[in-house]
């Protein structure tokens, strides 16, 4: 237990691997549209809302059928989630969102409020933690985007580590604490992600504050031929290939034991914010995957 109250003096969606941050490293949740309804009214109410559903939250779920040692973790867990939302109120009025500058609508918009569902532990902890993210997404993010980068990693690490002290004092069976993670930032193994390494190394490793965001993007052949990095970023291409591996996206394909290294062709990207291409213009006569529906998967990061 011990090993983990560091990480709460700081103060992903499913998790499939470590590395594959929930909010950071999610570029349909950072590159999606905001609400075009969202102003300081809705700041204020999502902020009231998200310490109601935090305290019911932890009153829920961390109750005396449990450890000693786990209410300790809860009371810390949300001490650290209470004082980053005072932080963000206390020290980021440069970054509040300016519905004057993204013509945000003022008036007869009805606020819709959002609840803590308590039907479960999962379902609670998946909601509670988007909230976190969602404000810190469409109020910090638009006029402060690497700030709100750093937040987010916030957000993931507790958000992660949370799941981490569920799945060792409960049911270790559910499918969030049976999913796979690296040993190491660049070790191939995989163990249960129940077993959680030291966090002083690993974590910070991967969701550390000045961790480069590494992003991975499998595009099928009927989807739009384009990669994108959040705001104030640009592309730096890692490797881009083509071909059919197993457990990948775009239904209707085998397994091909074959894949063509398109890296070089995506040259253009690098240094760019936003990157569009052809893959046909560069497949030429690879046909080693052909009927097994073969995509694209990049693999770049953000800097």
């Amino acid at each position: 237990m011990k090993v983990l109250f560091p990480l709460f003096t700081l103060g992903t969606a499913v998790i499939a691997e470590i590395n594959e941050r929930s909010y950071v490293d999610n570029t349909d949740f950072l590159l999606s549209e905001g609400s075009d309804n969202w102003n300081d009214d809705f700041a204020a109410a999502l902020s009231e809302d998200i310490s109601t559903g935090t305290d019911l939250f932890f009153s829920t779920f961390f109750t005396d059928d449990f450890s000693r040692k786990y209410l300790k973790f809860g009371e810390r867990a949300k001490a650290a989630l209470t004082r980053t939302m005072e932080n963000l109120h206390q020290r980021d009025q440069s970054c509040m969102r300016a519905p004057e500058i993204e013509g945000i609508k003022e008036t007869g918009v009805e606020i819709k409020r959002w609840n803590l569902p308590t039907t479960n532990f999962i379902t609670s902890w998946k909601s509670l933690y988007y909230q976190y993210g969602r404000w810190i997404k469409e109020q910090i993010y638009p006029s402060c985007p690497r700030r709100a980068m750093v937040l987010l990693k916030r957000i993931d690490r507790f958000k992660l580590i949370m799941i981490y002290k569920y799945c060792q004092e409960t049911d270790d069976s559910s499918v969030q604490c049976t999913n796979k993670y690296p040993l190491s930032p660049d070790s191939s193994e995989v163990a249960p992600l129940k077993e959680m390494p030291h966090p002083r190394t690993w974590v910070s490793n991967i969701y550390g504050r000045h961790k480069d965001l590494e992003f991975s993007e499998d595009i099928c052949s009927d989807q739009v031929q384009e990669i994108s990095c959040p705001l104030q970023h640009r592309i730096s291409i890692q490797s881009a290939s083509f071909g059919r591996a197993l457990g990948r996206p775009c239904d209707g394909g085998r397994f091909c034991n074959s894949s063509l290294d398109l890296t070089d062709k995506l040259e253009s990207c690098q240094g760019e914010e936003n990157c569009s291409f052809d893959i046909d213009s560069h497949v030429g006569n690879f046909t080693d995957c052909e009927g097994k529906n073969p995509h694209l998967t990049v693999k770049f990061k953000c800097l």
